[in-house]
């Protein structure tokens, strides 16, 4: 990953889906394709084995962002998530603007879903399938030690559009990647800064985790499929 805005590099750059991680400028504003991928998850001791196919085979599910969600459209060839955090007012992913912060996420929910067809807050179905694109590609669980360690020095928030300047989509503004600075991962910035993230599809119950895949049964408090509770 750049480091200062710098040059950089991946094996996987030439590699779907991440080859196709790219910007495109939609009714939510600036926004990052990620195209449909295949995975499998594979305990091995104390070890997990992650695995990514660009097509479909045996024994491999499809990324959760792109499954079939129950809401009549079937899986998804392609998703698009906001490169910025939401700009307050407009709710859309736009450079220069202040992030959307201090709401519940119930406002959250209702003010993405305002912005057009299609469109809802950022949900954990989607937030599962960056991550399993970023540990395959870096075999690390620490971000902030393979991309930067993010956030501003002062520990204020900055306007979207920080990394606006970088050369490489994935990286730091930071000199050195232990230094305060803004990050991107894959043209997708502050992913981790100093602004929290409200995610729609799940809740914490009694029965652990719970999850929703439609988008439009989204509930911070029932409907959901429980995936684990903590032992």
């Amino acid at each position: 990953p750049a480091v200062n805005s710098g040059t950089g590099s991946s094996p996987f750059d030439n590699i779907q889906p991440w080859a196709g991680m790219v910007r495109s400028t939609r009714t939510g504003g600036d926004m990052v394709a990620i195209p449909k991928f295949w995975y499998k998850l594979t305990q091995n001791g104390k070890g997990l084995q992650v695995q990514i196919s660009d097509k479909a085979q045996a024994g491999y599910s499809v990324s959760p962002a792109h499954m079939n969600r129950g809401d009549g459209k079937g899986e998804r060839d392609t998703i698009y998530v906001g490169r910025y955090h939401c700009a307050a007012s407009t709710h859309k992913s736009e450079t220069g603007k202040a992030q959307e912060c201090n709401i519940t996420r119930s406002t959250a929910v209702t003010n993405c879903k305002g912005v057009g067809t299609g469109y809802s807050l950022l949900d954990f179905a989607t937030r599962f399938t960056i991550w399993l694109l970023y540990i395959v590609e870096f075999a690390n669980w620490d971000s902030q030690t393979t991309i930067g360690k993010g956030c501003s020095a002062s520990g204020s928030k900055a306007n979207n559009g920080q990394t606006d300047a970088m050369k490489y989509h994935t990286g730091t503004t930071a000199a050195s990647r232990t230094s305060y600075g803004y990050t991107q991962y894959r043209n997708i910035e502050g992913l981790w800064d100093n602004v929290l993230d409200w995610l729609g599809g799940c809740y914490n119950a009694s029965n652990g985790l719970n999850i929703i895949l439609n988008p439009a049964n989204y509930s911070d408090s029932s409907g959901g499929t429980s995936i684990g509770t903590p032992s």
